[in-house]
C-alpha cells in the first residue's frame, strides 16, 4: 500500500510539474510573440526588471509600445521615426528600422544610453517606450548581455531543447484537459436518461401535491 501511494504522489508530483512547466512555456512564447521579442531578450530583461523592482509583467506595455513605435517609424510617422532617427548604431550608422522587432531592440538597447543629454535620453525614452521610458532606461543601462547568462543560469529562459519539452507538456495537457472534458461528457450522456426520468417523476409528484390542494381549497 506504502509502495503504491508513492507511486501516485510521484506521478501526481510529474503531471504538476509537467503542467507547471508547460503553462511558462505557452506564457513566454506568447510574450514573445506580442513583443517581437526572443526568448533570450525577454529572460535578460527579466532579470534586469528585477533589479529595480520591477517585473516583467511591469514593463510588458513599454515593449508593446516599442513594437508599434517601431512599425509607426517604418511608415514614416513623425514622433517615432524622429526619434529612432536620433540614435546610432556602434558603428556610427543610423538603425536599420527595417530589420526585426528584436534587432532594433538590441541596437536601441545599446545606443539609447550613449545619448550625452539627459533630457535628450529621457525624452527619446519617453518617445519609444511610453510612460514608463523613465523604468526602460534603467533597464537598458544595465549589462543586459550578463542578465541573459544569468537568466539561463537559473532557468528562467529556457534552452531550445528545454523549451521543446515545455511545449510537449503543455500539449498533453491541453489533450488531457479535452480527455476529461470528454469522459465528463460521455458520463453525462449515459445518465441523461435516468436523470430525465427521475425530474419527469419529480415533476408529476410536485404536480400531484399541487392537485391535492386545489381539491382542498374547493371542498372548503
Amino acid at each position: 500500500a506504502g509502495t503504491a501511494a508513492a507511486v501516485v504522489a510521484v506521478g501526481a508530483a510529474a503531471v504538476l510539474a509537467a503542467r507547471s512547466i508547460g503553462t511558462y512555456q505557452e506564457r513566454m512564447d506568447l510574450a514573445a510573440e506580442v513583443t517581437g521579442l526572443t526568448h533570450s531578450q525577454i529572460g535578460a530583461l527579466t532579470v534586469a526588471a528585477s533589479n529595480i523592482g520591477r517585473t516583467f509583467t511591469d514593463i510588458h506595455p513599454s515593449l508593446t509600445i516599442f513594437a508599434r513605435k517601431l512599425a509607426e517609424a517604418r511608415e514614416g510617422s513623425g514622433d517615432a521615426a524622429e526619434a529612432f532617427g536620433r540614435l546610432r548604431t556602434a558603428d556610427g550608422q543610423l538603425i536599420d528600422t527595417s530589420r526585426s522587432v528584436s534587432e532594433v531592440f538590441s541596437e536601441v538597447a545599446q545606443s539609447i544610453g550613449k545619448v550625452p543629454d539627459s533630457a535628450d535620453r529621457a525624452r527619446l525614452a519617453f518617445n519609444l517606450f511610453g510612460r514608463s521610458g523613465a523604468s526602460m532606461l534603467a533597464i537598458l543601462n544595465q549589462d543586459l548581455t550578463e542578465a541573459e547568462k544569468i537568466a539561463e543560469k537559473l532557468g528562467i529562459t529556457l534552452s531550445p531543447a528545454a523549451q521543446k519539452v515545455a511545449r510537449d507538456a503543455d500539449a498533453a495537457g491541453d489533450k488531457l484537459k479535452l480527455s476529461f472534458t470528454g469522459m465528463m461528457n460521455s458520463i453525462t450522456v449515459a445518465l441523461a436518461p435516468r436523470g430525465t426520468t427521475l425530474l419527469n417523476a419529480m415533476n408529476g409528484f410536485i404536480a400531484s401535491i399541487r392537485g391535492l390542494g386545489v381539491a382542498a381549497d374547493e371542498v372548503k
